[in-house]
């Protein structure tokens, strides 16, 4: 699953929305806003992109969810 847009449905994933499978769940999160939510779940690979800036690629630090 790729979270492409910050939406309120999708904000309200919970783990037990993702039933357990023989492999977990890849969830790849462009908007980092179910980091608390899925982060370290069991049934979920939650992967966060990585972080740079425009034009130059130099990392970011830490980045943090968009608030709406």
């Amino acid at each position: 699953m790729v979270i492409v847009n910050p939406s309120r449905e999708l904000r309200a994933l919970q783990p037990h929305d993702f039933p357990a499978r023989s492999r977990p769940i890849v969830v790849f999160d462009c908007w980092r806003i179910l980091r608390e939510q899925l982060d370290g779940s069991e049934h979920v690979t939650y992967i966060l992109p990585e972080c740079r800036t425009r034009g130059y690629g130099a990392e970011i630090p830490a980045c943090t969810p968009v608030e709406q």
